[in-house]
């Protein structure tokens, strides 16, 4: 029995060829990948500094970290 990710991943050898214009998309996308990984780990090191202040400054950061983002999801 395959699992439903080798049926989903069975051809990606052949769409990350390292050609010119693969090279080109991982230089694109590296930085971006990083990026994403690099914004919950900072917001997590925040929230366990903040945490070592007080309760009420951790429900003020919590609070005031999720409201860009209600913004954000308007657009």
């Amino acid at each position: 029995m395959t699992s439903p990710l080798r049926v989903l991943f069975k051809d990606a050898r052949h769409a990350f060829r390292l050609d010119e214009l693969g090279m080109e998309i991982m230089r694109i996308a590296l930085p971006a990948a990083l990026a994403l990984m690099a914004d919950p780990v900072a917001s997590l090191i925040d929230t366990a500094f903040i945490g070592h202040i007080g309760q009420l400054e951790l429900s003020f950061m919590s609070f005031n970290r999720d409201l860009p983002h209600l913004f954000m999801l308007q657009f």
